[in-house]
């Protein structure tokens, strides 16, 4: 992970003007198709990732999850760390775009 690029994520506008949200959302109950992810389409089989936050014995990890394979990556005191299995899906918070019940506003054609 040490030449892995850093993405940051940047939330343009509010809730009403897009009409959706940014929301944690814990894997096992995530819909895949809302996940945040990043396919890197240079290569023929690379993995969506996506932010992810895994909550662990009072602790929370930042990282980033391979959302095909259910595979989290975190780095802890200089060592990388992976979740997977039903720790992955018990354990880990994907972050996901939901729409908002916002009342949108009119628009005259």
């Amino acid at each position: 992970m040490q030449n892995t690029p850093v993405r940051l994520v940047q939330y343009v506008g509010n809730e009403q003007e897009n009409n959706f949200k940014f929301a944690w959302t814990k894997a096992i109950d995530v819909d895949m198709a809302t996940v945040v992810s990043e396919h890197d389409y240079t290569q023929k089989c690379s993995p969506r990732m996506a932010p992810a936050v895994l909550q662990d014995q009072g602790y929370e990890f930042l990282g980033e999850a391979d959302i095909d394979n259910r595979i989290m990556y975190y780095v802890d005191h200089n060592i990388v760390n992976s979740v997977s299995g039903s720790l992955f899906t018990n354990s880990v918070y994907l972050l996901t775009k939901q729409q908002c019940q916002c009342s949108c506003p009119s628009t005259s054609y």
